[in-house]
């Protein structure tokens, strides 16, 4: 359950307008106020004006960096316990160093995702609001925080805390960047877990580390465990079950802890076998959190001789809020790829029902014309070899292709006597025949499916120099799928024997195209179609579908 009581007024100060905006909005839809500054010395001067709840400034940037802006607010008694949220650039462990140093709460990695952000800043506003609400103070605190920390210690003496020696807080610093870097490498959801396992082994010295999700909001109940011992691991593995039903009902409700908790091992039912056969005295439980619910848990098992440092405390801590973060993230992640894939499973069959459905329509049309369906499936053909021969994608010939058996469908409103006149049309007859593109134009549905196909019906019977019909449209105002049609209907009728006509020999129909090239038809589309002619390739789909 999130702490937060009202709007926070947070100050951004970042030099880059986009950024900038990016985290302005990201905020404000998350219900929060935002003043923004263009650089060190505009944040500095706005926060000595106004109370500002959080800070969230860049690193580099001109006139007074992050570092310097943070350095300045916190050695000022009105502006010291004010949360500092930093923003570094990824893999850089000397600046999450130097951020310590000057003492920011918290950092940020670029490029960050909108639920980072939020994240970090409603961890940072909740915990000093919880901590405002438990001692009634109106300062602030710097995180993260052992419990021992008061607030009567100057900046020097928390800094020297927390940073310990050089090689130690690097080593920490480290460890808690290469989990935050999880969240921007394609690692499963079993890595990520394995992963936070083994550093809670290795960076807290614990015997045993394991880390447990259970089952809710899309996601599966698991669990990783790390020892030294394969006997521990056993031993965990066995109660694992009972130890995350265990775990579940510490961390949930009303009156439960948010932050680390520690407890004998015999008090812990499911492990107190532990104590006995491998000398484990203590668990350190920190609750994985999603949305200020918990949903899992990390736990370190530690001997009896082992006494956690803070530092060993606050890697724990720092390891199970960016497991958090990385497990959500992820499980979101693919979560969305599975909902891409049913979507484009789902578009897939529309887009095949609605071409069976143009086929049926197209076949229709010809059984009128008292033919078979394999005039569509040449033109077809010839269309979408044009359109591979110039270079256009797979997908667009694709739409190309199947959209081009729309070209008559307007015939279907075309009367019998007209449509199936034997002989010469009278001009008046013409006159209704050339009604079909427009008619065809008018059956295909405004669905942005049929678009290149309502095209095609419309314009086939356009001319590249203007003499065309319905509209009159010349040159490359004709669009480009009802020039490439027109050159394969017209070389496919010439080719195919009718009521009113003998079929003409493949190079008769080719020189009649070429005859009409410039004219008529697209010379460009011409060409195109007189090389696929010499290279027997409009042979070969005349073979495939004989008339």
């Amino acid at each position: 359950m999130e702490r937060q009581h009202r709007p926070f007024h947070i100050l951004v100060v970042e030099d880059s307008p986009t950024q900038a905006q990016r985290a302005r909005l990201i905020l404000e839809n998350h219900g929060h106020r935002v003043t923004v500054a263009r650089d060190g010395v505009e944040g500095y001067t706005a926060a000595m004006a106004t109370p500002f709840d959080l800070v969230l400034s860049d690193v580099n940037m001109p006139h007074m960096d992050g570092f310097e802006l943070c350095r300045r607010l916190k050695d000022d008694p009105r502006t010291r316990y004010i949360p500092f949220l930093i923003v570094t650039e990824r893999d850089r462990v000397t600046d999450l160093i130097q951020a310590l140093g000057v003492g920011a709460d918290n950092f940020l990695t670029k490029p960050y995702g909108e639920d980072i952000l939020r994240l970090r800043v409603d961890r940072l506003l909740n915990d000093i609001a919880a901590w405002k609400a438990r001692t009634g103070a109106s300062g602030g605190m710097l995180l993260p925080r052992p419990e021992e920390l008061v607030l009567g210690f100057e900046r020097g003496q928390i800094v020297e805390l927390l940073m310990g020696s050089a090689q130690r807080l690097e080593q920490e610093i480290q460890a808690v960047a290469e989990v935050s870097l999880m969240l921007t490498l394609d690692r499963s959801l079993d890595e990520i877990e394995t992963y936070v396992a083994e550093r809670i082994w290795a960076l807290t010295d614990a015997e045993c580390a394991a880390i447990l999700t259970w089952p809710g909001a899309g996601r599966a109940a698991s669990q990783r465990i790390h020892s030294g011992d394969p006997l521990v691991v056993q031993a965990v593995g066995s109660a694992i079950y009972s130890l995350s039903y265990w775990l579940r009902a510490q961390l949930s409700g009303a009156e439960r802890e948010r932050d680390l908790r520690e407890f004998p091992v015999a008090e812990v039912e499911p492990l107190a076998d532990l104590a006995q056969q491998f000398g484990v005295a203590s668990c350190l439980v920190a609750p994985l959190e999603e949305r200020g619910a918990p949903v899992g848990a990390i736990v370190g098992c530690y001997g009896p001789q082992h006494r956690l440092t803070q530092e060993e405390r606050r890697r724990m801590f720092a390891l199970s809020c960016q497991a958090a973060v990385a497990l959500e993230n992820r499980r979101l992640f693919e979560a969305s790829e599975r909902a891409a894939a049913e979507l484009e499973q789902a578009y897939r069959a529309v887009k095949e029902a609605n071409k069976e459905a143009m086929f049926m329509l197209a076949a229709a049309v010809e059984a009128r014309d008292g033919f078979t369906g394999a005039h569509l499936y040449r033109v077809q053909g010839y269309v979408e070899a044009i359109a591979v021969h110039l270079g256009l994608s797979p997908e667009t010939v694709d739409e190309l292709g199947y959209s081009s058996i729309m070209h008559d469908v307007g015939k279907l409103l075309i009367p019998d006597s007209v449509l199936g006149k034997p002989g010469k049309l009278t001009e008046a007859e013409w006159q209704v025949m050339r009604q079909h593109p427009e008619f065809g134009y008018r059956i295909l549905s405004q669905k942005e499916f049929f678009a290149t196909a309502r095209e095609v019906a419309l314009c086939h019977h356009e001319r590249w120099d203007g003499a065309g019909y319905p509209r009159g449209l010349r040159g490359e105002q004709i669009p480009l799928a009802a020039r490439i049609t027109a050159v394969a209907d017209i070389y496919d009728a010439l080719t195919t024997e009718r009521p009113y006509k003998q079929a003409w020999t493949e190079q008769e129909a080719l020189a009649e195209i070429l005859r009409l090239r410039g004219t008529h038809l697209d010379p460009t589309i011409v060409d195109v179609f007189r090389d696929l002619h010499q290279d027997h390739i409009i042979a070969r789909i005349r073979q495939q579908q004989p008339a």
